[in-house]
């Protein structure tokens, strides 16, 4: 999952300060899939010890 987040985070970095770069759309799909599988993930760590 770090890995996942890590190119998230550069794609964004590179669509913020780099005005040529453009990414796919099936590509952001993919990146917006996995970012909400971590959401879900980290929601249900915290319900399951309480700290929701």
């Amino acid at each position: 999952m770090g890995k996942e987040l890590a190119r998230a985070f550069e794609k964004r970095q590179l669509g913020d300060y780099e005005y040529t770069f453009v990414i796919s759309r099936d590509e952001a799909q993919a990146i917006l899939k996995k970012s909400q599988e971590f959401v879900d993930k980290i929601t249900q760590y915290l319900k399951d010890n309480n700290f929701l």
